[in-house]
């Protein structure tokens, strides 16, 4: 039902006839049905309804019963309806509350279904005696309060998330977005925020240079540990793979898969190929960051290889360092 006892004991004092009974409590004067069950409510309650009026049907209706019309009953003092709460009560409820169902179940109002006409007088009252409800969140992730700091205090979206106890993703932004836009809240310094820092422009010409710093990372991120050495040898890394330690040359080649140098200068511009003697490992970068991991004994012997013919050495990729 849409009224308590209460209600119903207050309509029918208020009305001089079920009709009358039956607006009040939010129905349609010809709801029967209705009529019927608040009726036989009354009934059980044994409310008085001795001063209802009851009227003739107009005349030339052939269904038309006429009833006779009851004395009417002497006249009731007017008396004041004293309401459920107090000013004082309402302030507490609005401070506690996050919505006006809220307020108006803590005053005592049954809100399940209806009740539009009792919490629109609350808000009412409570507009007259001007208690603020910015801090409701209703059916809102957020109040109005704790958006508007977050959107005017954050620097960038991962703080305003963070102060609204979210994750920065696509749907709570948006979400946000929305309330912001509600409350005319500037967003620009937020989008601002969020653009990307300029970065340099990628150069394989330095790709040497970071070789030994993308191959040791590379170890390091496997548990393995390599050291450089303190003078110039035949090697550019000491790696102690788990107890084996193993000698790893670097080389770099600026096209994909292109041929790689893997034989030293010597006296005279004559390259002398490196032997077992000298290293163990060929730790191989190529123009696409594309590593490769081949031993000694696949090119012992040799001054120069193509890598499309050591594809079963590939390892991995340090690509997104260059896209």
């Amino acid at each position: 039902m849409r009224w308590s006892d209460e209600d119903l004991a207050s309509a029918i004092s208020d009305s001089d006839n079920w009709s009358s009974v039956a607006r009040l409590l939010g129905y349609a004067p010809t709801a029967n049905e209705s009529r019927k069950i608040m009726k036989a409510r009354a009934e059980e309650l044994q409310l008085d309804t001795s001063h209802f009026r009851y009227v003739p049907r107009p005349a030339g209706d052939r269904k038309s019963v006429v009833v006779p019309i009851r004395p009417e009953p002497p006249a009731k003092p007017l008396t004041a309806k004293v309401p459920r709460w107090t000013d004082d009560d309402l302030k507490v409820a609005v401070a506690d509350s996050t919505s006006w169902r809220e307020v108006a179940r803590k005053l005592g109002y049954r809100t399940s279904s209806g009740g539009g006409a009792t919490i629109q007088a609350i808000k009412n009252r409570a507009e007259t005696l001007q208690l603020t409800s910015t801090h409701f969140s209703g059916n809102r992730r957020w109040s109005d309060d704790k958006i508007t700091k977050a959107v005017t205090e954050g620097t960038s979206w991962t703080e305003v998330t963070v102060t609204l106890g979210v994750r920065n993703t696509s749907a709570n932004r948006k979400a946000v977005t929305v309330g912001a836009a509600r409350l005319n809240l500037n967003l620009d310094h937020l989008e601002t925020a969020q653009q990307p820092q300029p970065v340099g422009e990628v150069g394989l010409e330095r790709l040497r240079e970071a070789a030994t710093t993308i191959a040791s990372a590379w170890f390091t991120l496997r548990g393995y540990h390599p050291s450089l050495p303190l003078e110039a040898r035949a090697y550019d890394l000491l790696v102690d793979m788990r107890g084996k330690v193993q000698r790893v040359q670097i080389k770099t080649c600026m096209a994909s898969s292109g041929q790689v140098v893997v034989a030293p200068g010597g006296r005279e511009g004559v390259r002398v190929a490196y032997s077992a003697e000298d290293v163990d490992l060929f730790f191989i970068l190529d123009g696409d960051l594309t590593i490769y991991l081949i031993p000694i004994s696949e090119i012992v012997g040799k001054q120069a290889i193509s890598l499309g013919g050591y594809r079963r050495f590939k390892v991995g990729s340090a690509s997104s360092l260059i896209n």
